[in-house]
């Protein structure tokens, strides 16, 4: 699959359809800040005709709902999105009619259904109007005609993605498709056919999610901005949080979880032997469940469904199972989407996509799939803020309980999109609310069309999220800038895990999960270290069991989103069995390098970066990080020794709140009013100096220097405390008096190399750039220091805390021993301060600077 040309014709489009959607509305009289009068006949000179005024008036209600901008981004993807399903249904001759509507049968930009628009058999087709177009020799606007009746025709089939196009969709139809260079056009010519055809060794079906993966890439970095850390609206949600998973991810979660929940209830299933990505102990042996079941209890759930990657290949490998368990392909294809697969999304564009790629997998296994009426259960999580009270009264009649149920639901699924799945829902009578809304379907009222509309979509979601599933497979969203909404649910729900939504999802997923049941994530691996996510370890290591994890090396997944991943299988209860682990860090490169390394840690038994481990061992561990690759005594020198803590306390430095108002290097100020070698607070403050020395962090250096920026602590900070407010409240903050003035170790907080710490003399005041260490018996000070700077504390800082942040509570955490007190580890530290003061000092920079060395 050429993923370089799908990225650059998907972004390419996505422009273009905008310009051209803006285009048609400029024509009909509407633009960003003004609309000709909405009862219009006439428009910039056309006469508009009765079917034309109904969509415009119609389509000026939907941009004073939800905004010109937005309109335009739902009408230019419904084109995108319909492009490219029929042109990956016209590649496989999956379309009924059997007419290609993009091309000729030798793939050339020839439209066959065009040539044979006389013969073409479709619904809806009106015969004389094609004559009509024919004659008057209106080419495009016949192929306009005959496009539109081609999606309303498939409604019938794949009513989930060609929703009827009658109302301002059609309105807003790109002009010029037939014309050279045109948005379809290049679909053909940018894409090879083969990339559709899944016949081919190119062609996949995920080719649709690719699509719609980098259709949104330019509102993705928008959306995202890490140079300013806006916080994410609801509406943006979508494009900041929507990654296509890696395929070999995919499948390695889904044969970590599916196949694995089979295979542990079926000993002699052969189905092992095509899970590629299944890992087992080097041993071999699996624990088996003493537990028969039959394939349609091996229910799958995607709670962020994007494109439905997860499901897809959920698909395969139950196609896989239900035929050694003695179906037919073509049989197991219906199954499965009636009782194996379920999926739910905030995003109604990628439910769509989901859907269709799952029809499109069926048809695959059963060539008569769309005849037989079967819809994948994939839905889009709507809200009921502005749900009709008349249409709920009739879906109710005077069934008091029915009633209640609804009324629970339309209070649960108020602003639901800025939920999602982690939405709670209630103990409700499913089955009663579905059987009044088949007796709907077939009623006369005018309250049938909002009751199927706008309030059995929520019905179904419900459901979804009411229900446990043997497994939960799904790559969750990736964000921590809340709007208040949801800060405020997250807050009052998951305050615990709400360090960022992966993590909510996480926890939440967990709770969708039977109680042996297995769930698969693709995450940051910020969760397996850092203290944010504490909580959330603390709650898998005690109640849960890490069947297997997949640690990539940093900057792997670059392509797809600045964060470095891993990917992991939680089973659903506790077990008393070693974890598996695969360790890539070392292997550096994308996400193809990694495949490859992870399959060949598969094939040999003795691969040394592929580890087993019980995950008790990482709660002896201060912070409990997930630290599968650590030996057994250095996880036990965290019991046997004291920790750093023991020895003294460490702390980060001030806040002043206005770094330019209150911090200087030490040569822009008078020399005379810098108070050097100040022993404590007490004597700053009878010094009458205004400026003092500051630790403030720095450049990567050892053992000494970084010594050149002072801060206005005149007074013990008068300025700082009592003139430095924003509204009634002070800006600074941590001042850490009684530490002021120490002799200490410190350090940069956080560092683009290794931890590098530095000896600080008396008179220092430290900010929080640079925390520090103050040892309870100064005469150990030395020793502390070289113990920091050695490759043990190295190799336990990166164990406890492997990213580019050292917060003082990591190094108190380190495993110390009292040994390292002694005078000949004293004599060494000192030797080195010296050595490198005296470079620092051969400086001008430094303010003990006497003369250049090499004079």
């Amino acid at each position: 699959m050429d993923k370089t040309a799908i990225k650059k014709y998907a972004v390419w489009a996505r422009q273009d359809l905008i310009n051209r959607v803006k285009q048609k509305l400029y024509q009909y009289g509407i633009t960003e800040n003004e609309a000709i009068d909405k009862d219009a006949d006439n428009v910039n000179g056309k006469l508009l005709s009765a079917t034309e005024k109904t969509q415009r008036k119609a389509l000026l209600r939907k941009i004073s709902q939800n905004g010109f901008d937005h309109v335009i981004e739902e009408v230019a993807y419904t084109w995108f999105n319909r492009f490219c399903a029929l042109r990956f249904m016209e590649v496989n001759g999956y379309l009924p009619s059997h007419v290609r509507v993009f091309t000729d049968e030798h793939n050339k930009f020839k439209p066959q259904i065009l040539s044979e628009a006389m013969s073409i058999s479709l619904p809806g087709l009106n015969i004389d109007k094609v004559f009509e177009l024919k004659e008057d020799n209106r080419t495009e606007e016949l192929y306009k005609y005959l496009l539109i009746v081609q999606c309303n025709a498939l409604n019938s089939i794949l009513p989930g993605m060609f929703q009827r196009i009658e109302d301002y969709t059609e309105l807003l139809f790109p002009d010029n498709l037939l014309r050279e260079g045109s948005v379809i056009a290049r679909l053909i010519s940018d894409i090879p056919a083969d990339n559709f055809d899944v016949r081919s060794d190119n062609g996949q079906i995920e080719i649709v999610g690719w699509l719609y993966q980098y259709y949104i890439t330019e509102k993705h970095e928008d959306v995202v901005d890490p140079l300013h850390g806006k916080r994410v609206n609801k509406d943006d949600v979508p494009a900041a949080t929507q990654l296509f998973t890696t395929d070999w991810i995919v499948r390695y979660l889904i044969d970590n979880t599916l196949g694995r929940y089979w295979i542990e209830r079926n000993p002699q299933s052969k189905v092992r032997d095509e899970l590629q990505y299944f890992v087992a102990p080097k041993s071999g042996e699996i624990k088996y469940k003493d537990e028969k079941i039959e394939p349609k209890e091996l229910t799958v759930l995607d709670p962020c469904v994007g494109s439905g990657h997860f499901l897809i290949y959920a698909f395969d490998v139950l196609v896989k199972i239900y035929i050694e368990y003695g179906y037919s392909a073509r049989d197991a294809a219906r199954i499965i989407m009636e009782f194996n697969l379920f999926g739910l999304d905030i995003d109604v564009r990628a439910t769509q996509l989901a859907y269709f790629s799952l029809m499109m997998k069926a048809r695959q296994y059963d060539s008569r799939f769309f005849e037989r009426g079967i819809q994948p259960q994939i839905y889009s999580i709507e809200e009921s803020d502005h749900l009709d009270k008349a249409t709920f009264d009739y879906i109710v009649g005077n069934n008091q309980a029915l009633k209640n149920d609804l009324q629970q639901l339309v209070d649960t699924f108020r602003d639901a999109k800025e939920y999602g799945c982690i939405l709670q829902m209630p103990s409700i009578d499913f089955e009663a609310l579905k059987c009044r809304f088949d007796e709907i379907i077939d009623d006369i009222s005018l309250y049938r069309y909002e009751a199927l509309n706008s309030y059995l979509p929520i019905v179904q979601a419900a459901e979804v999220l009411a229900k446990k599933y043997a497994v939960v497979a799904t790559n969750p969203p990736y964000m921590n800038k809340y709007d208040e909404k949801l800060k405020g649910f997250v807050e009052s729900n998951y305050k615990a895990y709400g360090g960022d939504l992966f993590s909510v999802f996480v926890y939440r997923n967990l709770l969708f999960c039977k109680d042996n049941g297995y769930s698969g994530y693709m995450t940051p691996n910020v969760w397996m270290f850092i203290k944010t996510y504490e909580k959330l370890r603390n709650h898998i290591l005690t109640d849960k069991h890490i069947t297997t994890l997949i640690q990539l090396a940093k900057g792997a997944f670059f392509k797809e989103a600045t964060v470095d991943i891993c990917a992991f299988v939680l089973c659903n209860e506790k077990r008393d069995e070693n974890g598996l682990y695969i360790r890539l860090e070392d292997f550096k490169g994308d996400m193809k390098v990694q495949k490859e390394k992870v399959l060949e840690a598969l094939q040999d038994d003795s691969c040394k970066y592929l580890f087993e481990t019980k995950q008790g061992n990482f709660t002896k561990i201060p912070g409990s990080p997930i630290a599968y690759w650590v030996s057994q005594n250095a996880i036990n020198n965290f019991a046997e020794f004291n920790h750093l803590r023991d020895f003294g306390c460490g702390r980060i430095g001030l806040i002043t709140g206005d770094t330019g108002r209150f911090i200087r290097l030490w040569h822009e100020v008078p020399f005379l009013n810098i108070g050097y070698g100040i022993a404590n607070n007490d004597e700053s403050i009878s010094s009458k100096k205004r400026w003092f020395p500051l630790q403030n962090g720095g450049a990567y250096r050892k053992w000494y220097g970084n010594n050149d920026s002072i801060v206005d602590w005149e007074n013990d900070g008068y300025r700082m405390k009592f003139d430095n407010f924003v509204g009634t409240r002070v800006k600074s903050h941590n001042y850490n008096g009684d530490y002021a003035f120490k002799r200490a170790i410190s350090w940069t907080t956080i560092s683009s190399s290794s931890f590098a710490c530095r000896y600080a003399d008396n008179g220092f005041i430290f900010d929080t750039a640079g925390p520090f260490f103050v040892p309870d018996n100064q005469e150990n000070l030395y020793s502390i220091l070289a113990f920091l700077q050695s490759k043990t504390a190295e190799f336990y800082l990166k164990l406890l805390n492997p990213t580019i942040n050292f917060p003082p509570g990591y190094i108190e955490s380190l495993p110390y021993c009292p040994k390292c007190n002694n005078s000949e580890t004293t004599k060494s530290s000192g030797a080195a301060i010296l050595i490198s003061k005296s470079d620092w000092d051969s400086y001008e920079t430094s303010w003990d600077f006497k003369k250049h060395p090499l004079i």
